[in-house]
């Protein structure tokens, strides 16, 4: 039975209707948060009748690996401002959520801020690619692939239309294990694959996550890379800016009536009746809510597809 996996840097207006959702689309035995220890209160109090079971990120790693949060990332130089430690943390407890979490063979990490809509079945171990290649900064998706190319050794998976930053994946043990073995075997080196992650963060300046996964398993077992094209459920994708002061939560506070100095983290089944009444019958497959103000002043030749033909980006479009 599928089990979910969401490392959570902050609990946001929309978190509520995230988890409410997965649960109602996917049903999964568990759900497992890992954020720091006021954000599992906060988690606490909104009272969610699901099967949520919460992890401290701070000591996450410290029983296995006998290193903390704030051990393990006093040693990583930041060398671009697009990123911060915690971000990075934030892919070591993707790859690394299985070593500590008794998991399934297979189970799914999900970015917390990606909201399903009308989602893809993940029955056969299929993700769905969600981001057109067209778009992003592509001096760090140079840095991304020679990071696999290197540190892989393999070639990046490719695909004619869309990137594999998908903002969710299927993950499976063994492919993860033999990944993990990997980064000591490129650095001829017996310390954790933890530390060496960190090491390769300082050497490369930035990581994908998805991608170097993905190449991986494209590289050693080819037939266990199951996907959903783009034009299946990417071009429904919808990704914009808003922590709670944008505009999809602006019309959604109007449309449920709700003052902006109330408390403010509607239920699924709120967002999704204002969901219906926006779109009708063609719902996006997905929307990812954007809690970072750099989405607003991206360069127009950075900016991805799913931004620019969002409703709610109102550099782009008017609603």
């Amino acid at each position: 039975m599928l089990e979910i996996v969401i490392p959570l840097f902050k609990v946001n207006w929309i978190t509520k209707a995230v988890l409410e959702s997965l649960n109602l689309h996917y049903n999964p035995r568990k759900i497992h948060i890992i954020s720091v220890k006021k954000e599992i209160e906060t988690i606490e109090k909104l009272d969610l009748n699901l099967p949520i079971k919460c992890h401290n990120e701070d000591n996450f790693f410290l029983k296995k690996y006998n290193v903390t949060k704030e051990n393990l990332l006093q040693n990583l130089i930041i060398k671009n401002d697009l990123y911060t430690k915690g971000w990075f943390y934030q892919q070591c407890l993707k790859i690394g959520a299985n070593d500590i979490i008794k998991l399934p063979d297979n189970f799914m990490i999900w970015d917390a801020d990606m909201l399903p809509v009308n989602p893809w079945p993940v029955s056969d171990n299929k993700f769905a690619l969600l981001q057109d290649r067209s778009g992003g900064n592509p001096e760090i998706v140079k840095k991304w692939e020679i990071w696999i190319k290197e540190v892989l050794n393999v070639d990046p998976v490719v695909n004619s239309k869309s990137t594999f930053t998908c903002h969710h994946m299927i993950l499976n043990q063994i492919h993860l294990e033999s990944f993990k073995k990997q980064i000591q075997k490129h650095y001829k080196s017996n310390e954790s694959w933890l530390k060496l992650l960190i090491r390769s963060f300082n050497d490369y300046e930035t990581f994908s996550e998805y991608w170097a996964y993905t190449s991986w398993v494209n590289e050693k077992a080819k037939d266990d890379l199951k996907y959903f094209e783009y034009k299946d459920y990417g071009e429904s994708h919808e990704r914009f800016f808003d922590d709670g002061t944008g505009l999809f939560s602006s019309k959604l506070k109007k449309y449920l009536k709700i003052q902006n100095n109330e408390a403010f983290y509607p239920s699924y089944p709120q967002v999704k009746d204002f969901i219906k009444k926006i779109y009708n019958d063609k719902l996006p497959s997905t929307l990812s809510f954007e809690m970072s103000k750099r989405h607003l002043n991206k360069k127009v030749e950075t900016v991805h597809i799913e931004e620019k033909r969002s409703m709610w980006n109102p550099r782009f479009n008017k609603i």
